[in-house]
């Protein structure tokens, strides 16, 4: 298996064609899928069509309803909104493919490249009989119906990866350009949808106040360390007062002016999603989602850095928010906690896949883990196969509650 790292002696030229290709083949099947959502062709069910009529009549919590709107003004088609979000899944596959660049030691861009699709197209593993489920009832799976989620999630990555260059050090030192960047994508993050901010913010909280406590009992509390984490948790402070706005609109004044039957709210839920969906499903999509990351984790519990558990807490934090909160009145039925769901998911994998690069890189100087490393390979493999699946049948024209 560490014959993968032979892939980094491929020619340059070669390295950067094949990258070009694959971008290229990635934005014409996007493009195609998205413009045939946008047009509602017959089977192609999208929230997109919707989401463009917001834009096109400026309303809607979503700052990218904004863009979109004046890319429409611009261009008088909806074939401009298919290309935006080809283009943010593309540049949402070269970032992850430069995090793996960052983390996994003796990866060049090509093999972060090649790395990123199944982290970018992923979906949970289906299993004939069993569980034959590529997203409906899934944690982690590919909303392609959703213009916003794939916004959001560009954005968010940005954030994760300029949290991982200073998270390990912060409380010694915290270089103003990334707390800027993280404060900034973060913002911009909630500004097209909110659902990441809910587990970013939660998760970043738990480790601060552990950070804090640590620093007592090991007595290397100082007003700086002190300073450091109160800096680092200000950080979501432009996510709040954007989080805020968009809670005013969606159930401001004027929606409780409304009719009642109309009016949207949030309330607790106490767990009713996964007790309603029944032991069987909870495991197996526990199971198909996150066997990998899991087997990641529990084979390198070890060596984890902070950005790695952050990212694994996050996802257990989203499932607790989904399953605690839903929304009511109209909106009851629109599953918005479960984006925050599918984004952890995606940071999830994000944190596993470098690792076990790195695990396949230094697989002959421990012999044992040829098991683990077989067991992880499968799995992931796996993991592209329903990927690839899922996406030809949505290409195809079948819908993505399947």
């Amino acid at each position: 298996m560490e014959s993968i790292y032979k892939l980094k002696r491929i020619n340059p030229i070669a390295k950067v064609l094949i990258i070009v290709v694959i971008g290229l083949i990635i934005f014409y099947l996007l493009s195609s899928l998205f413009y045939s959502q946008a047009t509602a062709k017959r089977g192609y069910d999208s929230d997109l069509k919707e989401h463009i009529k917001y834009a096109i009549a400026d309303k809607g919590y979503s700052a990218l309803y904004s863009f979109m709107g004046k890319l429409y003004e611009i261009f008088e088609s909806v074939i401009c909104i298919a290309i935006l979000e080809a283009l943010m899944v593309i540049a949402t596959w070269l970032l992850t493919a430069k995090f793996i660049t960052m983390v996994a030691k003796e990866t060049d861009f090509f093999m972060g490249a090649l790395f990123a699709l199944p982290i970018v197209f992923l979906c949970a593993i289906a299993v004939p009989i069993l569980y034959p489920k590529f997203y409906s009832g899934q944690l982690v799976t590919q909303p392609y119906h959703n213009i916003t989620f794939y916004g959001m999630r560009l954005f968010a990555l940005i954030a994760m990866m300029c949290l991982y260059k200073v998270f390990d050090n912060y409380l010694h030192k915290i270089k103003p350009a990334y707390w800027i960047a993280i404060a900034l994508s973060l913002a911009l993050s909630t500004s097209v949808k909110p659902s990441f901010f809910y587990g970013f913010a939660l998760t970043l909280l738990i480790f601060l106040i552990i950070d804090f406590f640590k620093s007592i009992f090991k007595k290397e509390f100082k007003l700086g360390t002190l300073g450091h984490i109160i800096l680092m948790g200000v950080v979501v402070f432009p996510s709040l007062y954007i989080m805020a706005k968009q809670v005013i609109h969606l159930f401001g004044p004027k929606e409780v002016a409304r009719a009642a039957s109309q009016s949207s709210g949030i309330a607790i839920a106490w767990g009713k999603p996964f007790l309603k969906a029944g032991i069987f499903t909870n495991v197996a999509r526990l199971v198909c989602g996150m066997t990998f990351p899991t087997l990641v984790a529990f084979n390198n519990r070890k060596k984890l850095n902070r950005f790695e558990k952050f990212s694994y807490l996050m996802f257990f934090v989203q499932i607790l928010v989904f399953a605690m909160l839903t929304e009511t009145g109209k909106r009851a039925n629109h599953g918005n906690f479960y984006w925050g769901v599918y984004s952890a998911g995606f940071f999830a994998f994000l944190a596993a896949v470098p690792r076990f690069l790195d695990n396949i890189r230094l697989f002959k100087e421990d012999k044992s883990k040829k098991g683990y490393l077989i067991a992880g390979f499968i799995l992931l493999i796996a993991h592209m196969i329903c990927s690839i699946m899922y996406f030809a049948m949505v290409q195809r024209g079948y819908s993505y509650l399947i």
